[in-house]
């Protein structure tokens, strides 16, 4: 008889024993239940769905936090751990929602709820693989481009000599180049100009850099070459000043090689807002975006084009 009920007492505290961890996380009983199959559908469907999708969405917001404005290595790390979590949180969700759909479907043969909810499940994944993969794809390789420089376009220099009051920017306009203009700026507190030799590249960096030249109100110099993009930063200059034999090159922008009316109206608003003449940047938009105009000097000097 004692023998019994130690032996029930001894059981009973083998029990209390075996499952604290479930009494006292109750959340994780529910991770490994919806993990199984074993929540409701709705709640597996709904609730899990949208946790998942706030704990993503809350990871991307903290390393954009993090990122700040620059892309550096630490860019590649957070988008690789965001793209990881996203993973794992779409499995964990997709997986334990078709299980639950599956239970739920041999309890009741009737419903045409669980085949609905693996159907919805099917067409959301194949939206994140065929969709979205390819999105993500090509954010790795935009920080990749940038923290090259675009190589593809060549090595391009920003720099000043110790004591002058001119920046020479030299090479292709890439997408680090206006952070680096800024920062050499920075470092030459008494610039006054900028000497512009490059035959072209992105055009939203020379816009950036258009913007920051105006803001501080410095002068641009060609002494060589400014074509394109290029062309764009030299008309921020409060003077601009052409070398004798230097030319400037214009043709109608492009995005990737497509045209975009947005962008040209944008250019064109841009030019005449520098002061050059309507004509002048009509004749400059109708060069197609595979060839350049140089226009000679006396007309830039009628268009306001440079400084006389």
């Amino acid at each position: 008889m004692n023998i019994n009920t130690d032996s029930r007492t001894s059981s009973q505290a083998d029990q209390s024993v075996q499952h604290p961890s479930t009494q006292d996380r109750p959340w994780r009983n529910a991770l490994v239940r919806h993990w199984r199959g074993e929540l409701p559908l709705p709640i597996s469907f709904w609730a899990v769905g949208i946790a998942a999708r706030c704990l993503s969405e809350g990871q991307a917001r903290i390393s954009l936090l993090i990122q700040g404005a620059s892309l550096s290595y630490v860019s590649l790390l957070l988008l690789g751990a965001q793209f990881v979590t996203g993973i794992a949180l779409g499995a964990f969700w997709v997986v334990g929602t078709w299980r639950s759909a599956n239970i739920r479907a041999a309890a009741d043969p009737m419903t045409v709820w669980p085949e609905v909810t693996k159907f919805v499940v099917g067409v959301l994944v194949f939206v994140q693989i065929f969709f979205l993969m390819p999105a993500i794809a090509g954010r790795f390789a935009s920080i990749f481009v940038y923290l090259e420089d675009d190589p593809q376009f060549g090595q391009v220099t920003v720099s000043a000599d110790v004591g002058a009051d001119v920046i020479d920017l030299v090479g292709p306009i890439t997408l680090s180049l206006p952070r680096r203009l800024t920062e050499q700026i920075k470092k030459v507190p008494q610039v006054k100009s900028i000497r512009l030799t490059s035959r072209g590249g992105r055009l939203g960096p020379a816009l950036e850099m258009h913007d920051l030249i105006k803001a501080k109100s410095l002068d641009t110099i060609v002494t060589s070459e400014c074509s394109s993009a290029c062309a764009i930063i030299f008309l921020a200059g409060k003077r601009r000043i052409l070398d004798h034999g230097a030319r400037l090159g214009f043709h109608l922008p492009s995005l990737a090689g497509t045209r975009d009316t947005a962008v040209e109206a944008k250019i064109r608003n841009i030019m005449i807002l520098d002061g050059v003449s309507r004509d002048f940047v009509d004749s400059a938009m109708a060069v197609p975006p595979t060839t350049i105009w140089y226009p000679p000097e006396y007309v830039l000097e009628q268009a306001h084009v440079i400084t006389p």
